[in-house]
């Protein structure tokens, strides 16, 4: 799968054009691009109120992916058991037995007032229906021979479908070629799900995007497989919020040994593309990016000046850069809301922070010592979820619920 990518270098290096261009436009360009805003936005427009309300664990277990349920407390879990060596300062376990799938990832459903635990299938990448009651995910087709996750331990893996009231599980997409893999729900009887392919030396990423009715069974593209300069245009996040599906596009500017050096970033809709970004070294930067239901993009951006590193936000608007606010620290991680309300980032120092985009009040988060391994939001942009390792346990992840109000 492709790796999370957290800071952004350069993305809004264009931003500063756009800029100038935005000044020289006419005023009521400038009022179309500044709303005020709506009577729901200003229902937000505050210091963010954040409860810690879940914590959970297994021993032995890593927490490689988390999906929140849309209408109940439930969860659904990628997990994967990690044997450890005799002594802390041994060699690693021997690989496992042909066909051996103890160490493959499973998807689980979890529920956090009674802490259930019941697990569906092996695989990756699971999304709930908008009803809560199917699940997709892309399924492990063969058992893995090692931890490690390269391309080639993809190869073949289907999109299944799990019926939580029939318990039936289906296969609902089959690869031609390769491999598919992150799909999610873009109606009730619409799902979107990634191509995947070898992007990086060994390892993988998304390199097409198709839609399927699950009602007719037809499948259509929406970003054909390409490359340019001899590498593969990226797919990254899908956001279907603002009245229509939203997706991200990395498009190579240039050769190199195993992924381009600069990429210009695009936002796409099914009529086409909606917003340019600029140029960036980073290929991945979709927890970056936050759609606001008015259509107005927020960015997170890291930028050198002469003297110092800028660490800001950028607000686009019709494919043009409109303004940009400092943030109030320099960042080491950072995940926007997916719509762009909020925004998770940890201070060079370990702190963690929610801020609110609009008024730039924040509220400090508790974390423990651990690395925040990962930062997921769930789509309504209210519940957040932290992994961390556990102090006391290998090879042990703990995870932290909170919800915003």
């Amino acid at each position: 799968m492709r790796p999370h990518r957290w800071l952004l270098y350069g993305l809004l290096s264009s931003c500063f054009a756009c800029q100038e261009q935005a000044k020289k436009a006419p005023a009521a360009a400038e009022q179309d691009v500044a709303p005020q805003p709506t009577a729901a936005e200003a229902v937000v427009a505050a210091t963010p109120v954040v409860e810690a309300h879940f914590s959970w664990h297994q021993a032995g277990r890593s927490i490689l992916d988390v999906a929140f349920a849309p209408h109940t407390s439930e969860l659904a879990l990628v997990l994967q058991y990690q044997r450890q060596p005799a002594h802390h300062d041994g060699p690693p376990p021997s690989p496992l037995p042909a066909n051996d799938r103890s160490e493959d990832p499973t998807i689980s459903l979890l529920r956090t007032d009674t802490r259930q635990l019941t697990q569906v299938d092996y695989g990756w990448t699971p999304a709930f229906s908008p009803d809560g009651q199917r699940l997709a995910y892309s399924y492990q087709l063969r058992p893995m021979p090692t931890l490690r996750t390269l391309a080639s331990t993809f190869t073949g893996n289907p999109i299944r479908l799990y019926d939580r009231t029939t318990r039936h599980i289906t296969t609902v997409a089959r690869p031609a070629r390769t491999f598919l893999f992150e799909p999610q729900f873009t109606g009730p009887q619409e799902l979107v799900y990634q191509i995947g392919d070898t992007t990086n030396g060994s390892y993988a990423g998304g390199v097409g995007l198709l839609q399927l009715n699950l009602r007719t069974r037809r499948t259509d593209t929406l970003y054909a497989v390409q490359r340019s300069h001899g590498h593969y245009h990226l797919l990254g996040g899908v956001w279907p919020g603002a009245g229509q599906l939203y997706y991200s596009v990395a498009v190579p500017q240039d050769h190199s040994l195993w992924m381009a050096n600069t990429y210009e970033h695009h936002l796409y809709t099914k009529r086409g593309l909606a917003q340019s970004f600029g140029l960036s070294s980073e290929a991945y930067v979709d927890e970056l990016i936050g759609l606001r239901p008015s259509g107005e993009a927020v960015l997170v951006g890291q930028g050198q000046d002469p003297d110092n590193t800028r660490y800001y936000l950028s607000y686009w608007r019709k494919g043009r850069g409109q303004r940009e606010r400092a943030l109030p620290s320099p960042f080491s991680k950072a995940v926007l809301s997916p719509d762009g309300q909020y925004l998770f980032y940890l201070t060079e120092e370990g702190q963690a922070f929610v801020l609110n985009t609009d008024t730039f009040h924040q509220t400090p988060l508790p974390t423990g010592d651990g690395e925040v391994q990962m930062v997921q939001w769930a789509a309504d942009s209210r519940r957040l979820a932290l992994i961390q390792p556990d102090d006391t346990r290998a090879a042990t992840d703990v995870l932290h619920l909170y919800r915003l109000r």
